[in-house]
């Protein structure tokens, strides 16, 4: 399939020269751009799910992360008060109407880079991407591999 997107493009050749252990492509040291606009859907599901847990104190309940709750990513629990969360993650440019997930759970987490509804009620929270970025800093240990080389080709990244 042709790439079109620059770094997509650089992803992909630095992906088979790994994986030929060549130099076939001829890679610049650092791209320049932001690393959340180019996750892969379940990498940005893992992003946020840790994120949850890490930073805001919830603890995802992992039988909840199946396909028949396509609304939402998962169920989640706030480790010291219980009250319980789901997150819904969008890729691209999706909005995001948070009214089709009202009265699921006592909390809503959404990311999307695509936009929100209007008149949300206060137990849903946007996630900022600059938030993401910055957790994904300060935790480089905890990132799954695909989500720490995504990062070594960012300006600015040292991945672990």
């Amino acid at each position: 399939q042709r790439v079109s997107d620059p770094m997509a493009l650089a992803y992909s050749q630095a992906l088979y020269n790994e994986r030929t252990e060549s130099t076939r492509y001829q890679l610049p040291p650092r791209l320049e751009g932001d690393v959340v606009d180019l996750l892969q859907p379940d990498d940005l599901e893992d992003l946020v799910g840790m994120y949850l847990q890490v930073a805001r104190g919830y603890l995802i309940v992992p039988s909840s992360c199946k396909v028949d709750t396509a609304g939402y990513e998962y169920i989640l629990r706030h480790r010291e008060s219980g009250r319980s969360a789901i997150a819904q993650v969008k890729t691209g440019r999706v909005p995001l109407d948070s009214k089709a997930l009202e009265g699921l759970a006592d909390e809503v987490f959404l990311f999307t880079q695509g936009g929100y509804s209007e008149g949300e009620p206060p137990n849903v929270h946007r996630i900022d991407p600059d938030e993401l970025r910055t957790f994904m800093r300060e935790n480089l240990k905890l990132l799954t591999p695909r989500l720490r080389r995504w990062l070594g080709f960012f300006a600015g990244w040292r991945p672990a």
